[in-house]
């Protein structure tokens, strides 16, 4: 699927920033590979580097927010219909992930559906139980 044009550049000339974004998370992926996370605070610490690594939809803004407690992002499509709106919950198994480490799929959700989208964090398992996202997705 990689357009002609692309195979033939050179490694000297300046890459389009959707390369360069992957050749970072790339690097920082396999800068990691040789000592595995110690903690699990550090393995979603990572999770969230890696994610953040990969930029946000073309014309999306984002907002940091504060809803109940939890963190979480208003992205905005600058496409989005006033009328509709996604809630974006994480993956990650309930065990690891956050706002962040979607952030980048969460953006092209948004503008694929032309809404503005609140991702928001949730309790994870490993500290509560009692999955919080099932129960409670506005409270961590």
């Amino acid at each position: 699927d990689c357009p002609p044009h692309m195979l033939q550049r050179s490694m000297s000339e300046p890459l389009p920033s959707d390369l360069a974004a992957l050749r970072g998370l790339m690097s920082l992926v396999t800068d990691h590979q040789e000592r595995p996370p110690q903690t699990v605070a550090e393995g979603r610490a990572r999770q969230d580097l890696h994610g953040l690594a990969v930029p946000i939809a073309t014309g999306c803004g984002k907002q940091t927010l504060t809803v109940n407690g939890v963190p979480a992002e208003l992205l905005t499509p600058k496409e989005a219909m006033p009328d509709r709106a996604l809630l974006c919950l994480h993956g990650g198994g309930y065990m690891q992930g956050s706002h962040l480490s979607h952030r980048h799929f969460s953006s092209r959700l948004a503008r694929a559906a032309r809404a503005l989208a609140l991702a928001s964090d949730y309790r994870l398992a490993r500290e509560h139980p009692s999955v919080g996202v099932v129960v409670h997705p506005e409270n961590r």
